[in-house]
């Protein structure tokens, strides 16, 4: 499934959990490099852009602004920025405060000369559902598996976990589906 940066927001917001309101986070995150690197970025919402904040020196600070309707960009110096994410990669996430489902996206590939985010995928879910029988939970982290587990409400280890080929949310018609199909394969498992 491919992604504009608007279609991202919008796939878990409202959260697919629980309905509440997602935050929205930009994270740099190392490409492998010696010292390992999970920063989040300062955000801000600009209108119908966004803009988030790279990098900050004393005498300067590096942005880039995407539309997210039509993963354009623009950045205050496109040259520096090449050279960060050359290193580093730039991720977002939908992450709810409330229940704790967490979406985070592939790192961005950006076309330079035509100044575009190419569409993004699904890299990361994880979808904690809590109900009065226990606590159901989809995660999918690994690029073709997604691991389903039941935990009943008392006990801290799950009581139920199966690998099954990716599953994500946008296959499911919302979280009563996901539940039926949870309990469905420990019925049958």
């Amino acid at each position: 499934m491919k992604l504009t940066l608007k279609d991202f927001i919008l796939y878990n917001s409202p959260c697919f959990s629980c309905g509440n309101n997602t935050q929205l986070e930009f994270f740099l995150i190392d490409r492998g490099g010696p010292t390992p690197l999970n920063v989040a970025l300062k955000t801000n919402i600009l209108g119908s852009h966004i803009e988030v904040i790279v990098k900050v020196t004393y005498k300067s600070s590096l942005s880039i602004t995407i539309d997210p309707k039509h993963n354009s960009w623009v950045s205050n110096n496109a040259t520096m920025l090449h050279q960060l994410l050359s290193q580093y990669g730039l991720y977002v996430t939908s992450d709810c405060k409330i229940c704790g489902t967490y979406i985070c996206s592939n790192a961005f590939t950006i076309l330079w000369s035509k100044k575009l985010i190419l569409p993004l995928d699904i890299e990361k879910e994880f979808v904690i559902i809590k109900t009065d029988k226990g606590t159901y939970y989809l995660s999918t982290y690994e690029k073709d598996i997604t691991l389903l587990e039941f935990t009943k409400n008392k006990l801290n280890s799950p009581i139920f976990e199966l690998k099954i080929p990716k599953l994500l949310i946008c296959d499911l018609k919302d979280k009563d589906a996901l539940i039926k199909k949870i309990n469905t394969y420990m019925l049958f498992s």
